[in-house]
């Protein structure tokens, strides 16, 4: 009984002790997990989904903005070199702007857009012949020779080789182009015909026909050389 006594004083005791401490502090931690506040200059995040843009990105879009402006607003101004063709003695043809050799020009619009280009074109050279003269046409010559009558007649002294000689013009109406030949009327200062000359250039041949002479109505062959005006 005595020692029962003793232990409930021991633990009473105990128990008032303990209600009159004072509590202890704890140390509070910080987290590194609370987010720092952003900075004043932050893009906002949009609820719609919007985009936030950079100051960098903000510039080159307002230079976007005002190309797409001057391309509406401004003509284009094209700069090209110009198609240089050389033929040489040899018959051989240069150009720029064709294989390895490009055309080198500048395009303009605006203040902003200003750019260097190169092209190279497919370029055909093309050669077309010297068309014909028509074979009816009227080309007019001059023509000099002499009468086969008198020019016979001078032999036996009826004639001289003045009678003989005959001067004129000639009306070369037709020409058959390929073996350079031609048909004319002629009018002469003593007789007048018709016959066919051959060119031996392009103005000058040689012609041959029938003529009558004014003088005793005569009928005589006619040999004259002409040279044309056109």
């Amino acid at each position: 009984m005595k020692y029962i006594a003793i232990l409930s004083t021991l633990f009473l005791t105990s128990q008032a002790s303990a209600q009159t401490q004072p509590p202890k502090e704890v140390p509070v931690k910080e987290s590194n997990s609370c987010p720092s506040p952003p900075p004043q200059d932050a893009c906002p995040v949009k609820k719609d989904g919007g985009v936030c843009l950079s100051k960098e990105q903000k510039e080159e879009l307002k230079k976007a903005v005002q190309e797409l402006k001057d391309i509406h607003e401004t003509p284009v101004e094209l700069e090209v070199e110009p198609i240089i063709i050389i033929r040489d003695w040899e018959d051989r043809i240069y150009i720029n702007g064709q294989d390895g050799k490009p055309l080198k020009g500048k395009i303009k619009i605006g203040e902003t857009i200003d750019r260097d280009i190169q092209s190279e074109l497919e370029i055909q050279v093309h050669y077309r012949p010297e068309p014909p003269p028509p074979m009816f046409r009227l080309r007019i010559r001059a023509q000099a020779g002499f009468l086969s009558t008198p020019l016979i007649n001078v032999f036996d002294g009826s004639n001289t080789f003045y009678d003989a000689f005959d001067v004129g013009i000639g009306w070369d109406f037709f020409g058959i182009h390929k073996i350079h030949m031609n048909v004319a009327a002629y009018t002469g200062l003593r007789s007048v015909g018709a016959g066919v000359g051959f060119d031996i250039t392009k103005n000058f041949g040689i012609y041959g026909g029938y003529s009558f002479i004014y003088q005793n109505f005569q009928s005589s062959g006619l040999l004259q050389i002409y040279f044309s005006f056109n």
